[in-house]
């Protein structure tokens, strides 16, 4: 027998079913990464949703309109709810309005009570902070587990101080 068909017969030359063995050794690694990727975009485009709902909702607060309302909370709520709702449940939002009347109070500010909703706006001059918060938790293995750390919650904050305005009497 040549040389030439010797080699021809070697097992390592055949390759007739090495797509199949390769193809899911390499698909699952790269199936998870694209869920990863995934899942962080859609969790930053949740959290910009809240950005632009809590700027919009802390805008009323700072000019007043909130305060004067008949149903504060509703009002904030009602602002929010507006912006967010089409992509987040407003039922699930944890709010936290609280007022301080200098800008070292706000440094003490604890993390938001997820059984409570606190909402305290203010009166004109106060320094407020505006915080609502969004669960969310990682579904992907991976992303999962290297975020056990994190508390869980998309967090989007405003701090300001009020506009002069007629309202309420502090």
């Amino acid at each position: 027998m040549s040389r030439r068909h010797r080699a021809a017969r070697c097992p390592l030359r055949h390759q007739d079913g090495s797509v199949i063995m390769e193809f899911p050794i390499l698909a699952i690694p790269f199936l998870m990464a694209l869920f990863a990727v995934i899942e962080l975009g859609y969790s930053q485009f949740l959290n910009t949703v809240l950005d632009i709902g809590v700027d919009e909702a802390a805008r009323q607060v700072r000019t007043g309109q909130v305060q004067v309302a008949d149903d504060a909370l509703g009002m904030f709520k009602r602002i929010l709810c507006d912006r967010v709702g089409e992509v987040m449940g407003c039922d699930r939002l944890i709010i936290d309005v609280a007022n301080f009347t200098t800008f070292n109070g706000v440094n003490a500010f604890a993390a938001p009570d997820i059984n409570a909703t606190q909402f305290t706006p203010g009166g004109a001059g106060d320094i407020v902070v505006a915080r609502v918060a969004y669960p969310w938790t990682f579904s992907t293995p991976l992303i999962g587990d290297a975020m056990a750390d994190w508390s869980g919650n998309l967090v989007s904050s405003a701090v300001f101080r009020n506009e002069p305005f007629e309202g309420p009497p502090r």
